[in-house]
């Protein structure tokens, strides 16, 4: 009864599958038997090519990618493989063949040290990218110290005030609250 589906390409890395993203999009496109799709994929970007970044724009998908630390050229991705310059050059892909991207980025345990909202903001800008998902840890262990849950309000507040002087959203859970 419904007039519309969304599918959403993530878990692990989804372009490790990219033969069967492809088959998906070129087999169901915009839609099939009366009901509408939309796409979006959430990828750490390192795979994107311009035959892949072609075909994700020709279906309308939205990109997003995870990027924390945009200061951070040796981002681990799995293992040994450093990923941040050449995540830097899927979002020049991505931005030469217009496509929709937003950006997810985790205030964490483990990113909060290098975390910087301005830089992120600036890279959002300088990629075209449309907005910044900011995803706050779940972990109550995390939030125990006052100082650590000063510095991640902080944050906060100081990227999604920076965020709309450079007329990028950022939003998150959060945003409702």
């Amino acid at each position: 009864g419904n007039e519309s589906l969304h599918v959403e390409f993530f878990g692990g890395e989804p372009l490790l599958n990219w033969p069967v993203i492809d088959h998906i999009l070129n087999r169901f496109g915009a839609g099939a038997d009366g009901v509408a799709i939309n796409y979006s994929i959430t990828t750490n970007g390192y795979l994107i090519d311009d035959p892949m970044a072609k075909t994700l724009k020709r279906h309308g998908v939205t990109v997003t990618i995870s990027f924390d630390a945009p200061n951070k050229h040796n981002r681990p991705l799995t293992g040994r493989v450093k990923g941040g310059r050449r995540v830097k050059k899927s979002l020049l892909t991505l931005q030469k063949h217009q496509n929709w991207v937003t950006f997810n980025s985790v205030l964490s345990k483990g990113a909060i040290r290098e975390y910087d909202g301005v830089a992120l903001v600036d890279e959002a800008v300088r990629y075209g990218v449309k907005m910044i998902g900011l995803i706050l840890d779940l972990d109550l262990q995390f939030y125990q110290s006052k100082a650590r849950r000063q510095k991640v309000v902080g944050e906060l507040l100081s990227t999604y005030q920076y965020g709309a002087s450079r007329n990028v959203p950022v939003v998150g859970y959060w945003y409702q609250i």
